[in-house]
């Protein structure tokens, strides 16, 4: 299921909502190569979630998943 055009799905999970995140840095005027990045650090992180049991879902990640992924990268 992809995000719709308009808003983030808090259901649904982070990959979801790839597609909106990088629309939201586009229209911010952001380089492209700035949106591919982020795109990659996103993936990279639910990959690393998953991997390591933890949710992936946008309402129940929480900043301690996220600051254990960064310290592997």
């Amino acid at each position: 299921m992809l995000a719709s055009p308009r808003a983030i799905i808090p259901d649904g999970d982070i990959a979801d909502n790839l597609r909106s995140y990088a629309r939201h840095l586009r229209a911010s005027n952001v380089s492209p190569r700035t949106v591919q990045t982020y795109g990659e650090a996103v993936r990279q992180l639910v990959e690393y979630l998953a991997a390591n049991g933890m949710p992936v879902e946008v309402a129940h990640v929480k900043r301690e998943h996220v600051e254990a992924s960064s310290r592997t990268f």
